[in-house]
């Protein structure tokens, strides 16, 4: 949104900024195209590409410097320290593993006596929000999570809060909620996943307030 008030130069972003449905009609709106592939990206000249918070490899960087393009660099501080850790690691010749794989042998690493070094890079803030979104569904009648249909922490925020409470509603914006789910409440709960726009989410709590 600040690059289009800065400049006249056509905006693009590499993949959507975020996994926000609603975010990306809105830029769209105003001029900012989604580019979907490197091929795309190779032919585009003379604009601005923002760099989504979830972060490229550097060959994205290097087409982009090679054609002139000026860079926006969203990628989340998180995603950047993984990167340097990942890339430190894999050059002293340690393989990465995913997050599932590492839940399943962490526990029996400091058995061995392999040399293995464990490093846990999953977000803190991803963390509390899913701790705090188990709690407030096992306490609630209803629970609400908000965000966008591809955004892997908005689904995993459901996955928790529908263990905790059988009526949990996955909706992307106020139109998505069915007021007859909350209608028998005698309290609800809302969460929403970490790419939500807080107008969303406003909208979604004060119409549930009045609801009440």
């Amino acid at each position: 949104y600040e690059q289009i008030q800065k400049t006249d130069k056509p905006i693009y972003t590499y993949g959507p900024i975020i996994h926000n449905e609603e975010v990306v009609k809105d830029l769209k709106k105003k001029g900012v195209e989604v580019i979907g592939s490197e091929e795309e990206l190779e032919r585009v000249r003379d604009c601005v590409v923002v760099i989504r918070s979830h972060g490229v490899g550097k060959h994205i960087y290097d087409i982009l410097e090679k054609n002139g393009v000026e860079i926006v660099d969203a990628t989340c501080p998180y995603v950047k320290k993984i990167h340097r850790v990942v890339a430190g690691e894999c050059a002293e010749g340690r393989q990465v593993i995913n997050y599932n794989k590492f839940q399943d042998i962490v526990e029996k690493i400091p058995k061995t006596r392999y040399d293995i070094f464990v490093l846990n890079t999953i977000c803190n803030a991803t963390q509390e929000r899913q701790v705090e979104a188990k709690e407030i569904a096992s306490q609630v009648d209803v629970m609400l999570v908000i965000g966008g249909k591809n955004s892997s922490n908005t689904q995993k925020l459901y996955e928790i809060c529908r263990r905790e409470c059988n009526k949990t509603y996955y909706i992307q914006t106020l139109d998505d909620l069915n007021p007859e789910c909350i209608s028998s409440a005698c309290n609800v709960g809302i969460t929403a996943g970490a790419s939500t726009p807080n107008n969303i989410i406003e909208e979604v709590h004060t119409n549930v307030r009045v609801k009440f």
